[in-house]
């Protein structure tokens, strides 16, 4: 359905800088010990930085967070969509890159790194595919998301006939859902005799 890349950018823990996010009309990420980075510096590079500004940083911290800030710098582009989740409405806020990253630590406490964004609509988490939400629940601050996630968002978005796998598998879902209550409410599932 579309060729457009589509990022997960989380608004800080607890998504608390979501209405900063929203209003501003950006994304930040955080790492606002190590100071300025710019776009093009090696993961190498980075991972240097972490480690001098805390050398105590274990080995998985260090490669998490220079993976999340050299994607975040070097290879999300202007054009890419991007989504960031509000927990209180249950909603995933849409939009598209339209700056390469800045450093601005007096923007967002905690998150000095920010891209503009052009805010362009909301897609409810209620409507979306078990597999969809599964790989927007990752943890990750940043990350790509599938092509699948990234068709079917589009589609929510748009308001565009979703793919027939999704619709297969919210039917699968409804169906399992009722065996589930059917075999909570009589006990044993074996005992159970569905009639044409």
């Amino acid at each position: 359905m579309t060729n457009k890349r589509m990022w997960m950018v989380r608004a800080g823990k607890g998504a608390e800088s979501l209405e900063d996010f929203i209003e501003k009309g950006i994304v930040a990420i955080g790492g606002d010990q190590v100071g300025d980075i710019k776009p093009g510096e090696s993961r190498k590079e980075i991972s240097k930085k972490l480690i001098g500004e805390d050398p105590n940083r274990s080995k998985s911290n260090v490669a998490l967070n220079t993976g999340q800030l050299y994607r975040y710098l070097n290879e999300i582009k202007i054009g890419d969509k991007v989504i960031t989740y509000d927990p209180s409405r249950r909603i995933y806020h849409v939009g598209e890159i339209t700056s390469d990253p800045v450093y601005k630590p007096e923007l967002i406490a905690g998150l000095p790194r920010v891209r503009n964004v052009k805010w362009i609509g909301e897609v409810s988490r209620d409507l979306i595919s078990t597999s969809t939400r599964n790989t927007l629940g990752a943890i990750s601050t940043l990350f790509l998301l599938s092509t699948e996630a990234t068709d079917e968002i589009t589609a929510r978005l748009e308001g565009k006939k979703i793919p027939e796998v999704f619709e297969h598998e919210e039917e699968s879902e409804v169906t399992e859902d009722i065996a589930k209550d059917l075999r909570k409410n009589h006990g044993n599932s074996s005992k159970i005799k569905f009639h044409n």
